[in-house]
């Protein structure tokens, strides 16, 4: 299209000079216009290529995955021992931290590690015979003055936090539980040190004193507050039960035992009991009584939800104990991953399992009457008769029962060593009430040759306890070497 201009003209040279000046526009007009249209293409271009270089950004709709939740679900899994379900949540938050270049946590490490344990404990679930059980609210169970459950003499006194905080000498509080057993040597117990439940051990002098108390084993090495609860001594002196939140442990608590060579001697490092004794639920209260043949454990795997299992709930759980008969040696069941029943934790299949549990042939009824009689405080049968004001107690294994008076003694030669330990045992509880009195006189300002006579008992106390200890072994030891003809 052609570009009038209004310039002025030569009118000398009017039609010669209005061509030049036409031509010369139109050049300069076609010329912008093929510059424009460059333009203009680079910028079409331009834009249609940042527009597809540059898309939209859209929103991660992925869902964020939750450690806390993953947590949660893996021991909701572990607890019904659904170890599938396990491996899949395991599985996830490995690819979680893969995308996302996160480190994981010390809280799902620990779900992990446990997991590993509990896939072991199920390959070797020890098989049971149980006779039953019962829910129990904890503070019927644990918060009284005594434990309710129907055990007799010979396994001892259990006693619950009431009782050990009455007791002004054991500072307990209220998670604190005893044991004395039958022999009435020594007691056990727990109470606070360092912020944290441990087990105390001490010697029980004739006039009820306590003798050289302290804790049992060395937590210095714990990076979690350690609970230890429920300590019960074997009636042989030798094996101590309790339940902790130790290395170790799946739960909450589970039950461990930790063995000795004789009274006196330092506990081996402890041993978890396995299952069915223990879930990812708290496992507390193992109880064995010689006389009835019968076992306890309680716990709470079926009676609470899983985040209830704090230290402290374990005092205000809801607590079902089971009563079995347990085996000389151990016996494992079969290992099925698919079985509801391996561990106790689904509730609708328990009954069934405990009805099965009972082989054909196997007189369980002779022990549930024994039990039922301890519960109406009767006695089991006249054979079974134990005169309560007895001069001592002393559990002999080989027999499976605890003496009480020197004539259950059937070897002359160890009634003999058990009246030389009673010997020891007086002049210990002596020697103990003297350096009390010593102790009471010097810190009210009598200290003249009062130092010189407390080092002095002092010293003597560790080796009067040894040889106690050692003459009750020994009495043991000879008694247990009796022939049993014509008893």
């Amino acid at each position: 299209m052609d570009i009038i201009t209004f310039s002025p003209v030569n009118k000398k040279n009017q039609t010669g000079t209005y061509n030049l000046r036409f031509h010369h526009i139109k050049y300069i007009t076609m010329h912008f216009q093929t510059k424009i249209v460059a333009i203009a293409t680079v910028i079409l271009l331009s834009l249609a290529n940042s527009a597809w270089t540059a898309p939209a950004k859209k929103k991660n709709t992925r869902k964020s995955f939750n450690e806390n939740e993953a947590v949660e679900n893996l021991n909701q899994a572990l607890l019904i021992c659904d170890i599938d379900a396990a491996d899949d949540i395991i599985d996830s938050w490995n690819d979680e931290l893969q995308r996302s270049k996160k480190k994981t946590t010390p809280e799902f490490e620990k779900a992990r590690s446990k997991k590993m344990l509990t896939e072991n404990m199920l390959e070797r679930v020890e098989s049971l015979k149980f006779l039953g059980r019962e829910n129990i609210p904890a503070d019927k169970l644990l918060n009284k003055q005594e434990i309710s459950l129907p055990i007799s003499f010979d396994a001892g006194k259990l006693y619950g936090s009431e009782w050990v905080i009455q007791r002004k000498d054991l500072n307990g509080n209220k998670m604190s539980t005893a044991h004395i057993p039958a022999d009435g040597r020594e007691i056990f117990w727990t109470r606070e040190q360092d912020g944290n439940q441990v087990i105390w051990q001490a010697g029980i002098l004739l006039d009820g004193t306590l003798d050289n108390p302290h804790p049992i084993f060395n937590i210095s090495d714990s990076d979690e507050p350690v609970i230890m609860t429920t300590p019960f001594m074997s009636a042989d002196g030798l094996t101590l039960y309790f339940s902790a939140n130790i290395s170790g442990s799946i739960g909450g608590l589970d039950i461990f035992r930790a063995v000795r060579q004789g009274v006196g001697q330092p506990f081996e490092s402890p041993m978890n009991m396995g299952m069915p004794y223990n879930s990812a639920a708290n496992d507390i209260l193992y109880v064995s009584d010689p006389l009835t043949s019968a076992s306890f454990f309680a716990t709470d795997r079926t009676t609470n939800p899983l985040n209830d299992y704090a230290a402290d709930s374990v005092y205000t759980n809801s607590w079902t104990v089971y009563t079995f008969i347990p085996n000389e040696t151990r016996i494992n069941r079969e290992p099925d991953f698919e079985d509801p029943t391996l561990n106790l934790s689904q509730d609708e299949f328990i009954d069934s399992f405990i009805a099965g549990s009972i082989p054909a042939g196997f007189d369980a009824n002779t022990i549930r009457e024994r039990i039922n009689l301890i519960r109406e405080n009767q006695d089991i049968d006249p054979d079974m008769n134990v005169d309560y004001n007895f001069e001592f107690s002393l559990y002999i294994p080989k027999f499976k029962k605890t003496y009480h008076n020197l004539d259950d003694f059937k070897s002359a030669e160890a009634r003999q060593t058990m009246i030389d330990a009673l010997d020891v045992l007086d002049e210990l509880a002596g020697t103990q009430s003297k350096l009390a009195e010593l102790r009471e006189r010097y810190a009210s300002g009598q200290r003249e040759n009062i130092s010189t006579q407390i080092i002095a008992i002092e010293k003597q106390l560790p080796v009067l306890r040894q040889k106690s200890r050692n003459l009750l072994n020994t009495a043991i030891t000879i008694e247990s070497s009796t022939p049993t003809t014509g008893n």
